[in-house]
């Protein structure tokens, strides 16, 4: 389990505009903050993943997402809190003030933004630290394995990375689910 020193440590790599490694509730990922433009253009050439997939913020509360999203109605919100813990991404419609590096693009212009409210104790204090949510995408090239350990991620992007923040994987065995919130879709299911 990451200390209290090494989220501080995290979180105030994450405010001074750097791309960390850190365990998720099923491999590793990267962060930074969703409203740096230069630590999202960083992440993204980092990881080869053109902006156009999107990315995941997640966030140990609703209310740390809020700023990026247009309002939601009080189902939607129930049906998100609802599901905190049961490993869902929501698509949400995006506010305009979103940059398309965090959104991507989707068919017919909609934008929208996914994010996951997480249980996972690290990312938790990491958010709420922050008082805010992070980045969330798995700690790997595009199109190259999963990462499970610090080691394979120095092995992937040797010296790249600002900090790895140590620490337990959780016990899922598969990325989250994503499902869009306003229409039910489910975009990825878990495998």
């Amino acid at each position: 389990m990451s200390s209290h020193w090494q989220i501080r440590y995290a979180a105030n790599i994450i405010r001074q505009g750097g791309v960390i490694a850190y365990p998720t509730e099923s491999v590793y990922g990267l962060g930074c903050d969703p409203t740096n433009l230069d630590a999202l253009s960083h992440l993204l050439a980092l990881k080869q993943r053109p902006y156009q997939k999107g990315l995941i913020m997640v966030a140990s509360r609703l209310e740390q997402v809020a700023p990026f999203l247009e309002p939601l109605s009080e189902n939607i919100q129930t049906q998100i809190k609802t599901a905190i813990g049961q490993h869902i991404t929501w698509l949400l419609p995006a506010n305009d003030n979103v940059s398309e590096l965090l959104c991507g693009k989707f068919p017919g212009g909609v934008k929208k933004v996914a994010i996951r409210i997480t249980s996972f104790p690290l990312i938790k204090q990491l958010c709420d630290n922050l008082n805010s949510p992070i980045i969330s995408t798995s700690a790997n090239l595009s199109g190259k394995h999963m990462t499970y350990s610090p080691l394979q991620i120095r092995l992937q992007f040797k010296d790249k990375l600002d900090w790895i923040l140590p620490g337990q994987l959780g016990q899922q065995k598969t990325p989250s689910e994503i499902r869009d919130a306003i229409n039910g879709t489910v975009i990825r299911t878990k495998i």
